[in-house]
């Protein structure tokens, strides 16, 4: 399966410590995918870690391509439990509704 290459460049900032209790972060973006035009990206996210243990929420707005349904924003979230992180995300889509959920689960070994 050949998938279609995607330039990107984009600009993080982190607005408090990662490594501290509270977190707070954007990014901006720009895509271009290999037969495509370009694409903005803009995201937010927050949260509280202590001990451990925290709750981030996120939401991102991405100008949509054309020949893509899915609506132009995305929110989400994770749970982080030590050395484990349950992330969630859920994107609606305008042309049929319902919606695209992804779920993912990491682990720091």
């Amino acid at each position: 399966m050949a998938l279609p290459r995607v330039s990107r460049l984009g600009f993080t900032m982190n607005y408090v410590d990662p490594l501290e209790t509270f977190r707070l972060l954007s990014t901006i973006e720009m895509q271009w995918r290999e037969g495509q035009g370009s694409r903005f990206v803009a995201g937010l996210e927050g949260g509280i870690v202590a001990g451990g243990v925290g709750v981030l929420v996120r939401g991102a707005y991405g100008s949509r391509r054309t020949d893509a349904a899915p609506s132009a924003f995305t929110v989400g979230g994770s749970l982080t439990l030590d050395k484990l992180t349950l992330d969630y995300a859920y994107q609606p889509v305008d042309l049929l509704g319902g919606g695209s959920q992804r779920v993912g689960v990491r682990l720091v070994l």
